[in-house]
């Protein structure tokens, strides 16, 4: 694929915004390898946005904090996307 023909994002590309956008053009590309198993932009979308709404049902709020201890894990990237998503 030639990367001209990608088209360019929105001005604002956070974390939350590249995905979104990756799961618009390349909704079956892999974002996320881990030990032999494939994540889907449009998987990693999709699960962040689930996330998201369950931390936002449970009170979670843009500029909030939100502490994480996990190990290296395909999850990981799906929760740290979901509180982008929130702000």
């Amino acid at each position: 694929m030639e990367l001209d023909r990608i088209p360019a994002p929105e001005i604002d590309v956070g974390v939350a915004n590249a995905v979104r956008f990756w799961a618009r053009w390349r909704p079956e590309g892999t974002a996320v390898r881990f030990r032999g198993a494939d994540t889907s932009w449009r998987e990693l979308d999709a699960r962040s946005s689930a996330i998201a709404a369950g931390l936002a049902r449970v009170g979670v709020r843009s500029g909030d904090r939100v502490g994480v201890l996990m190990s290296n894990c395909p999850e990981y990237p799906e929760l740290h996307v979901a509180c982008m998503k929130l702000g």
